[in-house]
């Protein structure tokens, strides 16, 4: 049985030879019979799995006061994030997603509060997965151009969490639907409404920034360019999401999947299979 350090022991000492079991993959159990027919998570060995999880927002794309299309608060170059920890801002609510102490062995980082090992700090606590939220703003900042830049960071924290034995829920997440749309002056909002504060998700191109906002978005992409997804990452993304979710009953699981299979074959340049 392995000894979790409690979450004031700092980096630890005797225990830092041990090490996390690797994770196994889970499914989803939907009981045929029986009073209880409620689905649930299970093991490889069919063993009801619960989890204990958390949400972690400091990869979202924030809205900020007045945004309006300007770049992203927190830095996204995975380098930024080697061994340190980029200072969090008064603008967010959310402070950065870090791990600085990636380099040592899971009970070798520290799960002192503040030490910037977040994910060491939630397997102290005893939490086991994780809500990771995403933007599509910068996954395809340009349409048709998926951010590889973007996409190296979620493998970096996918591999934090995976390091500390937490399983990862990615959340492709909207407020409000995009942090470019230009919050309402006091004042002119109808009766009854509150003026919009900006949100995140939906990139700048898809509500019609003014030019100041979108000449301050392309600045942003040159110094952070995307780079075209490969065709074998996009072949992948079109595996998976297979027909048996395409043709899902479920209007939002069929939807999404619908979604992947056409921007896969957007990328891949084949004749989009949803029409």
């Amino acid at each position: 049985m392995l000894t979790v350090p409690t979450a004031n022991a700092g980096a630890a000492t005797a225990s830092q030879a041990a090490t996390i079991p690797p994770l196994s993959f889970l499914h989803v159990v939907t009981p045929t019979s029986g009073p209880d027919l409620t689905p649930y998570l299970a093991d490889a060995s069919g063993r009801e799995v619960l989890l204990r999880g958390a949400a972690a927002g400091g990869m979202e794309d924030v809205a900020y006061p007045y945004a309006n299309g300007g770049p992203a608060v927190l830095p996204v170059a995975p380098s930024a994030y080697d061994g340190r920890c980029p200072k969090a801002s008064a603008l967010i609510p959310q402070p950065p997603l870090c791990e600085v102490q990636a380099s040592l062995s899971a009970f070798g980082q520290s799960t002192a509060p503040g030490s910037g090992d977040d994910f060491a700090q939630m397997r102290a606590l005893g939490f086991d997965v994780v809500r990771l939220v995403l933007n599509w703003s910068q996954l395809e900042p340009v349409p048709g151009t998926y951010s590889t830049t973007y996409l190296d960071r979620v493998v970096q924290v996918v591999g934090w969490a995976r390091q500390q034995g937490i399983y990862v829920i990615l959340d492709t997440d909207r407020d409000q639907y995009s942090r470019s749309v230009v919050p309402a002056k006091k004042g002119i909002a109808p009766s009854g409404c509150t003026p919009s504060g900006g949100g995140d998700g939906a990139p700048v191109v898809t509500v019609g920034p003014a030019p100041a906002a979108l000449t301050a978005h392309v600045a942003a992409e040159a110094i952070d360019p995307p780079q075209p997804i490969s065709q074998p990452a996009a072949r992948a993304m079109a595996e998976s999401a297979p027909n048996a979710e395409a043709n899902s009953p479920n209007a939002s699981i069929r939807s999404t999947a619908q979604l992947v299979q056409g921007l896969a074959a957007m990328v891949l340049g084949q004749t989009d299979p949803n029409g």
